[in-house]
């Protein structure tokens, strides 16, 4: 990545990253119109796998934005991840919450710590396992 861009980065917050199929991923990963997807299981380019397991998702993202191939990155990690470790980098779009992601209480506390800031686009929850919760609602 030349100096001075940007990567696209997405965040997928499931507390079962190991249960995600391959196929569910890289579907997700192309309907956001990603072209490197990181997860605990590996790191993938373009629909191909590059290699794995990492110990972490947070681990893997990091990885791939050592890549100079990346220009847009959907990470999946847990939400105890992005409350141990924070975001894999400085500014992200969106972050998308998984309905199997049962820590309401963690969640919460990681909407009100200071990673909102980090976040250019929304706090969005897929299927609805939460209120979608905005920049705007949380700045309330």
């Amino acid at each position: 990545m030349a100096a001075g861009l940007r990567i696209t980065i997405d965040i997928l917050l499931t507390n079962t990253p190991e249960q995600l199929t391959e196929t569910e991923i890289l579907l997700f990963a192309q309907q956001l119109k990603h072209e490197g997807v990181s997860c605990i299981s590996g790191l993938y380019y373009q629909g191909r796998f590059l290699g794995g397991p990492f110990p972490t998702g947070f681990d893997a993202a990091k990885a791939a934005l050592q890549d100079p191939r990346t220009k847009s990155l959907l990470c999946i990690i847990s939400s105890k991840e992005l409350f141990r470790h924070g975001l894999p980098a400085d500014q992200v779009r969106h972050v998308y919450n998984m309905p199997n992601n049962n820590d309401k209480p963690l969640y919460e506390q990681i909407l009100k710590a200071e990673l909102n800031a980090h976040v250019s686009g929304q706090w969005r929850v897929l299927k609805q396992t939460y209120s979608l919760l905005s920049k705007e609602k949380l700045n309330e």
